[in-house]
């Protein structure tokens, strides 16, 4: 025993118990022995060949050492068993089979052997496909839009024509104003940055501007309310839907002068579409952009 101890010491307990169980074959052969007479030799070869790197659980746990010598011993008892039962001609079906799964093995390690030759990089492939097709990795522009349409009735083209040049007019002269007080807020903020006044006017400033584009979008809702022949008309010509800006050339030129609006507030002029006349006036939009690789 210390003879084994010394030479394998780095087997530890799992070898100690090994020449424990040889010497109780005698025991047990007459008796409920599975396998009697395999050497602590042969299971010491079983360990270097097939265990390696199972060996820190075995010998960190009493249990599993214990465990894996009664299934190691239990499954030499079942291979003694078949050579002694077993026909030549099932052992011979075996041995095939056992070749099939040799050739198996040994494929299997072929095709890990080459990809692990190559060693590619998942990750670093899949940046360089992102990067060279960056650019169609985006996020289609989104908008929301309120729109006055009067609808054509035969006869009338000229005169839907002058009602909606009136209705523009309006909006047009509303936007203007609007922009003016709003350029006249600019540089009154830039003015009272450079002389350092207070807090309290750029409030009042804010509070105004706010009030002012308020009203622009009351008009505007006034209007379609007055004159829209949309379904949405009672709701300011407010349609809630996101719509989606197209990946493709379109012909229709609604859509078209929809997607040419690029800030809120921005009102269109007088559209001939197929059905009718429009005004359309952008409410709300989300821009396109370039989508992440880890969102890809």
């Amino acid at each position: 025993m210390n003879q084994v101890i010394k030479r394998f010491c780095c087997w530890g307990w799992a070898l100690f118990l090994v020449p424990v169980l040889a010497q109780a074959d005698d025991a047990q052969a007459d008796s409920d022995s599975i396998a009697p007479g395999i050497a602590a030799p042969a299971f010491r070869a079983v360990l270097e060949r097939n265990f390696t790197p199972y060996l820190g659980k075995l010998l960190a746990d009493p249990a599993a050492r214990r465990d894996f010598v009664q299934q190691y011993y239990a499954f030499q008892g079942l291979e003694q068993r078949a050579e002694q039962q077993l026909s030549a001609a099932e052992k011979e079906r075996i041995m095939v089979e056992l070749e099939l799964r040799r050739s198996e093995i040994l494929r299997d390690a072929v095709i890990k052997h080459a990809l692990d030759a190559r060693n590619p990089d998942i990750e670093a492939l899949a940046r360089e496909r992102y990067q060279v097709g960056k650019d169609s990795y985006k996020t289609r522009r989104r908008i929301k839009i309120a729109q006055i349409f009067i609808a054509r009735k035969p006869g009338q083209d000229e005169a839907i024509r002058q009602q909606m040049a009136g209705i523009l007019k309006q909006l047009e002269e509303d936007n203007l104003r609007y922009y003016q007080a709003a350029e006249a807020r600019r540089k009154s903020a830039e003015n009272e940055k450079a002389t350092g006044t207070g807090a309290e006017s750029a409030r009042a400033e804010a509070e105004t501007g706010g009030d002012e584009k308020e009203t622009e979008k009351d008009l505007f809702a006034e209007l379609a309310k007055q004159y829209s022949e949309d379904a949405n008309a009672q709701l300011g010509g407010f349609d809630s839907r996101w719509l989606l800006q197209p990946t493709r050339e379109i012909k229709d030129p609604v859509a078209n002068a929809a997607f040419e609006l690029l800030q809120r507030g921005e009102i269109t002029g007088v559209i001939e579409g197929p059905h009718g006349y429009h005004i359309l006036r952008l409410m709300d939009y989300v821009p396109n952009r370039q989508q992440t690789f880890d969102e890809v």
